[in-house]
């Protein structure tokens, strides 16, 4: 499978790809006539229910809810995809993303956050947002459990083969959480997140230099 092309048609940032998919009637047609590999359908489905949300600029907590959908499924096809990891490249970009999103709504958490919030895209920005508290921590610890789940599933690949391993991914998702909590001001991480950062040095190149910051910051 091409993770790459996979990606640039799930990134909400991609806006190409948006405005292909806002069409009102795209998710009917899908539906009815969409022929997918198994597991797929509700990955898609939610997909262009974002891409519709954002150009009928309907509230930002439906995007959140749709992205989530889209994450939990794919960590789903993961866990049960043996000796494979071309998915990873894939869960990486979406869980980067529900955190972009999981950021608009931080700012009920802690007020005295600082700096600005990077909007997955200018018209996802524009969006309304209920931001009432309760709804804001169940957003937040929503994504915060995904990515510790998505974490735990891959440092715990058996796959001996390190092409085939899904470990690598681990480093990446580990920085998309470090990120949020800081957002929060949870920095209580668990020992198996700490446990595998120490001894991960030898996965530090899948990093790219901002994201080696943030790791270096809270692990030195």
């Amino acid at each position: 499978m091409n993770s790459s092309l996979l990606c640039s048609l799930l990134s909400i940032r991609h806006k190409v790809h948006i405005e292909k998919f806002s069409s009102s009637n795209t998710c009917d047609l899908f539906e009815k006539y969409g022929r997918v590999v198994q597991g797929w359908n509700i990955i898609l489905t939610n997909h262009i229910k974002i891409c519709q949300t954002s150009l009928y600029k309907i509230y930002l907590n439906d995007i959140i809810q749709y992205q989530y959908l889209v994450c939990r499924s794919l960590l789903d096809l993961i866990k049960e995809s043996k000796n494979k990891n071309w998915h990873i490249p894939i869960l990486i970009l979406t869980l980067t993303e529900l955190r972009l999103l999981t950021n608009y709504f931080t700012i009920n958490i802690s007020t005295d956050i600082n700096g600005r919030i990077s909007p997955p895209t200018q018209r996802i920005a524009e969006l309304s947002i209920n931001n009432d508290r309760q709804i804001s921590e169940t957003h937040v610890n929503k994504t915060i459990e995904l990515l510790t789940e998505a974490f735990r599933v891959c440092t715990s690949d058996r796959c001996t083969e390190q092409r085939l391993s899904k470990k690598w991914g681990a480093i990446q998702i580990l920085n998309q959480l470090l990120k949020l909590c800081h957002r929060i001001k949870r920095y209580e991480l668990g020992e198996q997140l700490l446990s595998f950062a120490e001894q991960s040095l030898e996965y530090r190149h899948y990093l790219l230099e901002d994201q080696k910051m943030t790791y270096d910051y809270f692990l030195g």
